[in-house]
C-alpha cells in the first residue's frame, strides 16, 4: 500500500510537470535545443509554475484558483502545440521515444528517487525523513498558501508556526518550493506532509535530468561521458543527505540552476532564434530568483563571465549587449516582485553576519563528488551508526577519500588542459568551472567570506560542474592513450611490445583508480539510505501522525489550548501545530522554531490539548480524553466553566493575596480591566495545614471564612466581574509563633501558611447561592 502512495504520488507529480511544461517547451525552445526536449518537459513545467503561483500570490490570488487557472492556459497552450505539430508533420507522436543515453539517464534519475523514498518504504507511511526542522514552515506554508495570499497570512488563525512564517527570514523572500508543493497538493488534494518527501524525491531526480541535459548541451560532452557524470550525479550522497534533510528550496534549485544555465549561455553564444533564446533564458533564470536566490548567484558568475568573454571575442558587440541586457531585464521581470525586498534579500543573503546554525566545520572538498561518510556528523553531531558497518567503512575512508578526491582534482584537471586547443567548448568549460570554483572559494577561503554552512550549501550547487570535469578527464585519458586496446595489442616488436605494457599498466591504473571511486561513491550513496532506512522516522513516527486526526475531534473554529508543559514543546508540538494549522490556538509554547504566547491568564478556552499524564481537571477541562496518542489528549472544557487558574500561591498571615478576575482570566495582582460587566460563580480552593480564618473580599463584598485543617472550597455565587478578589488570612498567635523555627535548621512545631490551589469561574447555575 505504501508503495503504491509514493510511486502513485510521484508518477503524478511528474505527470502534472509534463502537462504544464509541453505545450510552453513547444513555444519557447529552440530549434538546436529540440532534441532534448522531452527531457526538458517537466523542468519547464516546474518552472512554469513556480513563476505564475509567485506573480499570482502578489496580485492577491490564492494558489488554489492561480493552479487552475495556470491549468486551463496549459490546456490552451497544449492543444496549440498539438495544433502546430499537426499541420505541420500530419502526425502526432505521443509515445516517449528517447535515445539510448537518455534512457539511461531516466534509470539512474529513477534511481535516485528510489533511494529518496526509501526510508519511507521502510516505515510504512508517509513522514518527514530527516531531522531538520524546515519542514515546520515548508508544511504550513504550503498549505496557507492555497488558501489565502501572502499578504492574507497574518489573518490566519493563531498558530506558533505562523511566527515562524511571518518572520522577516521567510515572508519577505520568495519560497519557489512551496509554491510547487502548494500548486501540486491542489491537483492531488493531499495535504503538504503526504507529498512533502515524495516531492523532494521527484526533484532529486530532476536534478540528474538536469544536469545530464547541461553536459550535452553546454559543455558538448559525448553521450557517454554526460551519461556517466549523471550518473555521478545520481549517486551522490551528499545530495542524497540534502533530500533526507527536508532543504527543499535546495533542491529545487539544483533541478532549474544547470537548465537555467543551460538557456543562458546558449542565448549568449548563438546567433539564431534571438527572441526564442533570450526569452527561456530569462524565464528559467527568474524562476530560479524566485526558488532559491543563492543558486541564481552560482548561475549568474559563469554567464556574466561568458558575457564579458563574448565582448571581448565578438566584433558584433552590440548583440551580445542586446542579448545580455535582455536576459537580465526579463530574469527582473519574470520575478519582479523581489525587487521590491531587496532590503530584505541584502540583510538575508548579503549583510548580515553567517548564520550560527548546525554545521560548525568545513566539509571536505570530497564531498563536493559524492564522497561524504562524515557528513551528517559534522552537521549535526551524531550519526544514526549502524557500528559494525560504519567500523568496516571507516578504516579504509581516511586515506582513501582524500587520494580518490585529489584523482577526481587531477582529471578535471587533465580535462582543462585537454580542452585548451578546442575553440569551440573550451571558452564554456574555462569560464564555467573558473567561476565555479570561485563561488566556493568565496565561502572557503579565509581572506574571502569563509562560512561552513555556505560552504557546503554552495559545493552542493556546482557539484554538477565538479563531476562533469571529473568524467571529461577520464574520458580524454582513454582516448589519448587508447587504453581500451590496450589489453588487445598483438605486434611482436620489442618497442611495440613495451608500449603495450605501458598502456597496459596505464589501463589497469585508471580502471583501478575509477573503480575505486565509483566504489567509494557507491558505499557512500549506499551508507546515506543506511543512515535513514530505520524503522522509525526521526521525528514522527504513526503514533506522533495520529494528532493528524485531532481536526475530526473539534468543531470548526473552535479555540483550543495548547500544554505548556515542557516534554511536550518544540518537536511534538510543532506536529500538533501543525495539524490544528485551520484551528485558533492559544498557549504559552515553542516549537522548533516558533513560539505563541496569547493564553489569557486563567481563562479555559473550549478545547485543550495537554501532556498525556497532566490532570485536566486543574486547568478546567472535563477528566475523560476525546483522543489520545503517546504525547497528548484533547479534552473538552468543564460545563460552564469559563476560566480556571492553577495557583499554588501561599502566604502566612497577616500576608495579603490579591486577585483581578474578569468574566474569562484571572490574573495575579491589581490590574485595571475592561468596565464590561458579566455575571460568575467564583469558586476559591484554600487549603491550611492548621485551622485559621480568612478575610474574603470580592468587589464591595467581605466574607470571612474558618478554616479547618485540609482543603476547603467556597463559591461566590452570581457576582458581577471584573472584580478585584482579596485574602487576608488570621491565625492564632500562639500558632504562628509555633510556626517559627526557635533554633537553625530545626523545623518548626506548626505550619501557619494558607495556600490557594486555584480559582475557578463559571457560568452561574440557577438558584446559586454562596457555599462552602
Amino acid at each position: 500500500m505504501i508503495a503504491l502512495q509514493v510511486f502513485g504520488l510521484g508518477a503524478a507529480f511528474v505527470g502534472a510537470l509534463f502537462f504544464f511544461g509541453y505545450g510552453l517547451t513547444r513555444v519557447l525552445l529552440p530549434a538546436p535545443l529540440t532534441r532534448y526536449r522531452r527531457l526538458l518537459t517537466p523542468l519547464s513545467g516546474m518552472a512554469f509554475i513556480i513563476v505564475w503561483a509567485y506573480l499570482a500570490l502578489f496580485f492577491g490570488l490564492d494558489l488554489t484558483r492561480a493552479t487552475w487557472a495556470l491549468a486551463a492556459l496549459a490546456i490552451a497552450l497544449n492543444l496549440l502545440s498539438l495544433a502546430r505539430a499537426w499541420q505541420t508533420h500530419r502526425t502526432l507522436t505521443l509515445r516517449p521515444v528517447l535515445p539510448r543515453a537518455q534512457w539511461l539517464v531516466v534509470f539512474f534519475a529513477f534511481v535516485a528517487f528510489c533511494a529518496a523514498v526509501a526510508p519511507l518504504l521502510r516505515y510504512g507511511y508517509l513522514t518527514v525523513i530527516g531531522e531538520n526542522w524546515d519542514y515546520e514552515f515548508y508544511l504550513p506554508l504550503a498549505d496557507y498558501l492555497r488558501a489565502l495570499p501572502t499578504a492574507a497570512l497574518a489573518l490566519a488563525p493563531p498558530n506558533p508556526l505562523l511566527t515562524t512564517i511571518l518572520s522577516r527570514h521567510i515572508l519577505p523572500l520568495p519560497m519557489g518550493f512551496a509554491y510547487l508543493h502548494a500548486a501540486l497538493d491542489v491537483l492531488t488534494q493531499r495535504q503538504a506532509l503526504d507529498t512533502f518527501a515524495i516531492l523532494l524525491g521527484v526533484l532529486r531526480a530532476l536534478g540528474v535530468g538536469a544536469a545530464y541535459l547541461f553536459f550535452r548541451a553546454t559543455f558538448k560532452m559525448s553521450a557517454r561521458a554526460a551519461v556517466a557524470a549523471a550518473g555521478l550525479v545520481a549517486l551522490n550522497g551528499l545530495l542524497l543527505w540534502f533530500t533526507y534533510w527536508s532543504f527543499g528550496l535546495h533542491l529545487a534549485a539544483l533541478a532549474l540552476a544547470p537548465v537555467a544555465l543551460l538557456f543562458g549561455a546558449h542565448a549568449l553564444t548563438t546567433q539564431g532564434e534571438r527572441l526564442k533564446a533570450v526569452t527561456i533564458a530569462g524565464f528559467f533564470l527568474g524562476a530560479l530568483n524566485v526558488t532559491y536566490h543563492p543558486a541564481l548567484v552560482a548561475v549568474g558568475l559563469p554567464l556574466g563571465a561568458l558575457g564579458i568573454y563574448r565582448l571581448g571575442a565578438q566584433k558584433n558587440r552590440a548583440e551580445t549587449f542586446w542579448r545580455g541586457g535582455a536576459i537580465v531585464l526579463l530574469t527582473l521581470l519574470f520575478s519582479f516582485p523581489t525587487l521590491l525586498h531587496l532590503q530584505d534579500f541584502i540583510r538575508e543573503y548579503y549583510g548580515r553576519a553567517p548564520l550560527a546554525i548546525g554545521l560548525r566545520e568545513f566539509v571536505p572538498l570530497s564531498d563536493g563528488y559524492g564522497l561524504s561518510l562524515y557528513l551528517l556528523k559534522l552537521a549535526v553531531g551524531h550519526t544514526i551508526p549502524t557500528p559494525w558497518l560504519y567500523e568496516i567503512i571507516a578504516r579504509g575512508w581516511d586515506w582513501g577519500a582524500p587520494l580518490l578526491t585529489l584523482a577526481a582534482v587531477m582529471s578535471s584537471l587533465y580535462a582543462l588542459w585537454r580542452l585548451r586547443a578546442d575553440r569551440e567548448r573550451r571558452a564554456v568549460w574555462y569560464l564555467v568551472v573558473g567561476a565555479s570554483v570561485f563561488y566556493i572559494a568565496l565561502f572557503r577561503l579565509p581572506f574571502l567570506r569563509p562560512y561552513p554552512y555556505g560552504f557546503l550549501k554552495s559545493l552542493s550547487l556546482v557539484s554538477y560542474v565538479l563531476l562533469a570535469a571529473a568524467a571529461q578527464g577520464v574520458e580524454f585519458l582513454f582516448q589519448d592513450f587508447d587504453l581500451r586496446l590496450a589489453f588487445g595489442a598483438t605486434d611482436n616488436a620489442a618497442s611495440v611490445k613495451r608500449q603495450t605494457r605501458i598502456k597496459q599498466l596505464l589501463a589497469v591504473l585508471a580502471l583501478s583508480v575509477v573503480a575505486a571511486f565509483l566504489l567509494l561513491n557507491g558505499v557512500t550513496f549506499a551508507l546515506s539510505v543506511e543512515q535513514y532506512f530505520k524503522p522509525r522516522p526521526a521525528f514522527f513516527d504513526a503514533d506522533a501522525l495520529k494528532l493528524l486526526e485531532l481536526p475530526t475531534h473539534v468543531p470548526r473554529d473552535a479555540e483550543i489550548f495548547l500544554t505548556d508543559r515542557a516534554e511536550a514543546q518544540k518537536i511534538p508540538l510543532g506536529l500538533a501545530a501543525y495539524a490544528l494549522r485551520q484551528f485558533p490556538l492559544r498557549g504559552n509554547v515553542t516549537t522548533g522554531y516558533g513560539a505563541l504566547n496569547n493564553a489569557e491568564p486563567g481563562r479555559v478556552y473550549p478545547y485543550a490539548l495537554l501532556a498525556r499524564g497532566e490532570d485536566p481537571t486543574i486547568r478546567g477541562y472535563q477528566n475523560n480524553a476525546l483522543w489520545t496518542n503517546e504525547t497528548f489528549a484533547l479534552y473538552v472544557r468543564a460545563p460552564g466553566v469559563t476560566a480556571h487558574r492553577a495557583l499554588n500561591d501561599q502566604i502566612v498571615a497577616p500576608q495579603t493575596l490579591t486577585f483581578t478576575l474578569g468574566a474569562q482570566e484571572i490574573i495575579s495582582g491589581a490590574k485595571t480591566l475592561a468596565p464590561t460587566t458579566q455575571t460568575r460563580d467564583v469558586t476559591l480552593a484554600l487549603a491550611s495545614f492548621a485551622p485559621q480564618h480568612v478575610n474574603i473580599t470580592l468587589g464591595a463584598e467581605t466574607a470571612q471564612l474558618a478554616l479547618a485543617p485540609g482543603l476547603t472550597t467556597y463559591t461566590f455565587a452570581n457576582r458581577a466581574l471584573p472584580a478585584t478578589l482579596t485574602l487576608t488570612p488570621t491565625i492564632a498567635s500562639d500558632i504562628l509563633a509555633a510556626a517559627q523555627p526557635t533554633l537553625p535548621h530545626q523545623l518548626p512545631d506548626a505550619d501557619a501558611t494558607l495556600f490557594v490551589p486555584y480559582i475557578q469561574l463559571s457560568e452561574p447555575q440557577a438558584n446559586s447561592k454562596a457555599e462552602r
